[in-house]
């Protein structure tokens, strides 16, 4: 880096730091400490962040503000899509750079589209600005902002955006930042939820009130939890894997859309599903629970019991089912 521009980064983050008040800490001055740890801490890059704006607006005007040419990362929260992150190409390019050669060009990146390559490079610093948020917000009105919030797929452009959000008020904040070499600048956005604040203060526990409880449930509840989707499994010999090509089909017999299974730990089977897409995206569409079907048991022959035939003229509900009975 050049004396030039060492100086004018100085510059330009002396200009915007005299619009906080020193000694407090403000939304502004939240964002910006959080955005600087987060590039150095997730990817190693220094950056200075050069102005931030933040706005609150509907869900059409949160929309609007996220320019189509964006990369755009939908930020969940118990895997509900709630907002998004948009990134720039010249951020996009910084970030690739860092990660896969150490250093950043003095030259800006030419536009290309955006890989899947680019989404899982860019992901470590939405996550990571998230996180620092959640730490550095406390009594501000931040606070509780990014809770339980991450990084989710990537959405196809403000159209889709548009789609997986509900109507409500958004708080849409906006950075630009100084990659420190040449004359190379991005801007980052991110757009969540409005935190709703009750009017009074918090009311006081009532006596031997169950506080280990409630607080051991909001830590509970604020945990991730992975679920896997599903759709066939099978079991092959090393050498039929090995025996792969490009564009074999593999076929899946007897698989439906609707033979999609949510599993949770150990193939725990939590709910069926039915595999389709929204905005252009794979989807599953939890489907309500069916009686259990009676497939037949396979009992070793020398251990099978004898079954005595059965009285035509008893019919007991109770009466278990022998193991070869068919439904």
């Amino acid at each position: 880096m050049t004396e030039n521009q060492v100086l004018r980064r100085l510059l330009k983050a002396d200009g915007a730091e005299k619009t906080e008040k020193p000694g407090r800490m403000t939304p502004g001055r939240v964002l910006r400490t959080s955005m600087a740890r987060a590039a150095d801490t997730s990817v190693g890059l220094s950056l200075t962040v050069l102005g931030v704006a933040d706005e609150t607006a509907n869900l059409e005007e949160a929309v609007s503000r996220a320019g189509e040419e964006s990369l755009f990362l939908a930020v969940t929260r118990f895997d509900e899509t709630i907002g998004y992150a948009a990134l720039d190409g010249e951020t996009r390019s910084a970030l690739v750079e860092i990660q896969t050669v150490g250093r950043l060009r003095e030259t800006k990146d030419d536009a290309r589209p955006f890989t899947a390559g680019d989404v899982e490079l860019c992901r470590p610093l939405v996550d990571a600005f998230l996180r620092e948020i959640r730490c550095l917000a406390d009594d501000t009105p931040l606070e509780g902002w990014t809770n339980g919030a991450s990084s989710g797929p990537r959405m196809s452009g403000a159209r889709a955006v548009g789609l997986a959000l509900s109507e409500g008020r958004y708080r849409v904040v906006r950075l630009t930042l100084d990659f420190g070499v040449g004359e190379r600048e991005g801007t980052i956005a991110l757009c969540l939820p409005v935190v709703r604040r009750s009017s009074g203060p918090e009311p006081e526990p009532a006596p031997h009130a169950d506080t280990f409880g409630r607080e051991l449930r909001a830590n509970v509840m604020d945990a991730p939890a992975r679920l896997h989707a599903v759709l066939h499994r099978a079991e092959m010999s090393l050498s039929d894997v090995e025996a792969f090509q490009v564009g074999q089909v593999l076929p899946l017999t007897g698989i439906t859309l609707a033979s999609v299974r949510l599993e949770g730990p150990r193939q725990r089977l939590l709910a069926k599903a039915r595999l389709g897409q929204v905005s252009g995206l794979r989807a599953v569409r939890i489907e309500p629970a069916r009686g259990g079907d009676m497939a037949e048991a396979e009992i070793a022959e020398a251990s099978r019991p004898a079954v005595a035939p059965l009285d035509p003229t008893v019919s007991d509900p109770e009466e278990p089912v022998a193991p070869n009975a068919r439904a």
